[in-house]
């Protein structure tokens, strides 16, 4: 390719070319005018000279072209699927994998009060502290962290006091027997307002269904009552959400 855009520079340049004439004959100048020049001017000879100073700056483009430009853009990188991944499963588990990271590292020091028991809290209580046979009215939703989704990335929601209570609040007491058992620990110490995020792991979710401690959800709620039982068919580590709302 350069050689034929040399080979094409050099026969423009030659096209141009003329030779100057033998002999150019002139009538002897009259007095009044001044004498001609043996040789006249060119317009040949000036379009060589134009064509000459130009031409580097046609051809350059040709021999050093400019580089591509990107044709993919970085935002568009970061949504493409993972090699691989033909359903898609590992690209949004990875995505949640994201949502869970980022929202853990903004998240108060977790506390483990027992084993297979911890909490987090969100907001100390005021007022009278919850304490061994403590009657608690509390705001209360449970999800399994095991089973998550788009929508629901810590995972889904298997009860709700706003949803599945017509008080909208749950009434709790803990103590020996009381039902709340493996809750006893991680509920101690809140107050009226207090709210603890409890972190429970598949052995203790499992006892605590068994106590009678999970609250249900609405037996009309067909498709929650059938989530709950896929969610206890397997690993069921619990994420447990409590706003205290009375204590006596």
């Amino acid at each position: 390719m350069m050689r034929f855009l040399l080979l094409l520079l050099v026969a423009q340049s030659a096209s141009f070319h003329v030779s100057p004439p033998s002999s150019f004959h002139v009538s002897p100048p009259s007095s009044s005018h001044a004498p001609l020049s043996p040789h006249p001017p060119s317009s040949l000879s000036s379009t060589r000279s134009s064509f000459l100073r130009t031409a580097p700056f046609l051809v350059a483009p040709l021999l050093f072209p400019p580089p591509p430009s990107l044709a993919i853009s970085l935002d568009e990188l970061k949504s493409l699927p993972i090699e691989g991944d033909v359903s898609g499963g590992a690209t949004r588990l990875a995505n949640l994998e994201a949502l869970q990271a980022a929202a853990i590292a903004k998240d108060p020091q977790l506390v483990e009060v027992s084993p297979g028991v911890q909490y987090r809290e969100y907001k100390v209580g005021a007022g009278p502290a919850v304490a061994e046979g403590s009657r608690v009215a509390a705001e209360m939703t449970v999800r399994c962290s095991t089973v998550t989704s788009t929508k629901e990335p810590n995972g889904v929601k298997i009860y709700s006091t706003l949803e599945d209570d017509d008080l909208g609040e749950v009434l709790l007491r803990t103590g020996a027997g009381a039902g709340t058992g493996v809750l006893d620990a991680a509920l101690a110490g809140m107050g009226k307002g207090g709210i603890r995020r409890v972190y429970l792991d598949s052995e203790r979710a499992y006892k605590w269904r068994q106590e009678g401690g999970l609250p249900k959800p609405r037996a009309d709620n067909k498709e929650r009552n059938k989530l709950v039982d896929r969610v206890f068919s397997n690993k069921a580590d619990l994420i447990v959400e409590v706003k205290v709302n009375r204590v006596k």
